[in-house]
């Protein structure tokens, strides 16, 4: 005889197999509370009506705890049990893995998510815990993608009080809206979801397209705030306006591209227009010259600082005092001859800069000086790099600092101030009435 283990349990349904079901579980749907009194199922094979089951109570007790205090405990139920809250389909399936029934529709077939939360609904209330961990797996290995992101979210706002089930799964969506490509998509479903979380992830995702796609962003990311119960403040919005506005002041440069960047009145996009200008105007920080505060950033463009920003150097601060090219006296420096050029920022070594001369014995020191001895504009090769420098006073003493330096904006030493208000125009009082008389 062969152990427990060798045994077809799935056969036990089979009438053949010679050991009777001994429970009818009823499965309590619509149908059933709506039928009239007296009146019985119809019968669509010798032992199952439409709505229910037959099994055996030492086979669902020996893999639920529930059906065991049901059948075994103090008050045993009857030979009919009624099963609330769920379906035929779902249940069909638990009823499967309980069996091990084999070559039949499982949770593996399943794709749509709400009724893999009917079965996970059914494995959870009755402790059927290896099924409940075969969902899971399931849903951490689900693809979310746009065409079911609308349809699983609204199933994780439905079924939000399976909080194990719901965090898998929501972690699967957070991995697309990171991962999407055009976050712009996600825009619309963002907005008429009801978890702030998902509403921020999407905010914080056009971060990534509104340097390109200003106006679109500026939109969505208005409509998402303002939408109906997002309890989100206005900080959210920050990463994908500070993209926008990096766009925006490169399109200010180009007078071309700011006019076909400008929306005509009539367009859905020109109040989006009007809320980047105001933040823009708003937000504007006058040391670093943009409304995306570099404070702390690296100067990568020596070329846009303006005499007077604040800045950090080599943990110094500082006060720019000359932009830009940097003119010193060309000489050519020997490591004998300790002294120091302004444009190249070097004490002990040779200066290698073309700018000062050709070399014509290095013995002796003698070299050719170029035309411009003078002049040294700062801006030339050395060392296979471009040299571009500006001078920074800090107490009583100067930096030279380049592109090489850890230069940094020092914005939280100045207080940001805004934009100038624009004028506005005094309008002639064209009132006809009393106030024209001088009574």
């Amino acid at each position: 005889m062969a152990g427990l283990k060798s045994v077809d349990w799935s056969k036990l349904l089979s009438a053949d197999f010679g050991i009777p079901c001994d429970v009818t579980l009823k499965i309590a749907t619509n149908d059933v509370f709506n039928k009239e009194p007296g009146e019985d199922d119809v019968k669509t094979s010798e032992h199952q009506a439409p709505h229910s089951f037959t099994a055996h109570k030492f086979a669902l007790s020996a893999v639920s705890p529930v059906f065991r205090t049901q059948f075994y405990g103090s008050i045993p139920a009857g030979d009919v049990v009624v099963v609330k809250d769920s379906n035929v389909e779902a249940f069909k399936i638990m009823l499967d893995y309980v069996y091990q029934n084999p070559g039949v529709e499982g949770v593996e077939e399943l794709d749509d998510v709400c009724d893999l939360f009917d079965v996970f609904y059914l494995a959870d209330k009755y402790e059927v815990l290896g099924l409940r961990e075969k969902i899971l797996r399931k849903f951490c290995d689900m693809s979310v993608n746009v065409d079911n992101y609308e349809a699983i979210l609204s199933a994780l706002q439905e079924f939000a009080h399976f909080e194990v089930a719901c965090d898998v799964l929501k972690s699967r969506v957070l991995n697309l809206i990171e991962q999407h490509s055009n976050p712009l998509e996600l825009v619309e479903v963002a907005i008429e979801s009801k978890d702030d979380s998902i509403k921020e992830k999407v905010l914080y995702s056009l971060g990534k397209v509104g340097k390109s796609v200003i106006l679109e962003s500026v939109k969505a990311a208005y409509d998402i705030i303002e939408s109906d119960g997002c309890n989100l403040e206005e900080e959210a919005l920050t990463t994908v306006m500070e993209a926008c506005v990096q766009g925006y002041e490169e399109v200010l440069e180009s007078p071309s591209k700011l006019c076909k960047f400008m929306p005509e009145p009539t367009s859905h996009l020109h109040k989006a227009y009007s809320r980047l200008q105001q933040y823009w105007k708003n937000k504007f920080c006058f040391n670093c010259g943009s409304s995306a505060c570099l404070n702390g950033k690296k100067v990568h463009d020596m070329q846009k600082l303006k005499v007077g920003a604040r800045v950090q150097i080599e943990n110094k601060k500082g006060e720019v005092i000359e932009v830009g090219l940097t003119k010193a006296y060309q000489v050519k420096m020997m490591t004998w001859e300790p002294s120091h050029c302004p444009c190249c920022s070097r004490t002990t070594n040779p200066c290698t800069s073309p700018s000062h001369g050709v070399w014509i014995t290095k013995s002796d020191g003698s070299y050719l000086p170029p035309k411009s001895a003078k002049s040294c504009t700062g801006l030339h090769k050395y060392e296979g790099g471009t040299h571009c420098q500006v001078l920074i006073r800090y107490t009583n003493k100067f930096i030279v600092g380049s592109k090489d330096s850890l230069l940094v904006y020092d914005c939280a030493a100045t207080k940001a101030a805004k934009a100038p208000e624009p004028e506005e125009e005094e309008e002639e009082d064209d009132d006809m009435g009393f106030g024209l008389f001088d009574w």
